[in-house]
């Protein structure tokens, strides 16, 4: 809705992983998420040159990935405004 209203809006998608399984599948599995992000919004109307994406697999977690909790809390797709 955001981007539709304000169609100069620059939008950042970044997806992370937690630390289970290798670094390699994980950076894979983020990028693919983050793509994946980005194809929605642009079925859903959004243009996609206002859309950067990466994937960071678990190379920024936000907190320990000791606990399932803490897991799930490093699962996560983060959407950032860059300009308008």
């Amino acid at each position: 809705t955001l981007m539709k209203k304000y169609p100069e809006i620059i939008m950042f998608v970044g997806t992370h992983t937690d630390n289970t399984g290798s670094s390699s599948m994980n950076l894979s599995l983020s990028k693919l998420r983050s793509q994946a992000m980005v194809n929605y919004l642009v079925e859903k109307g959004i243009n996609r040159e206002n859309l950067r994406f990466e994937g960071f697999g678990s190379l920024r977690p936000i907190t320990l990935n000791n606990s399932e909790t803490e897991r799930k809390r490093n699962r996560r797709v983060e959407f950032i405004i860059m300009s308008e």
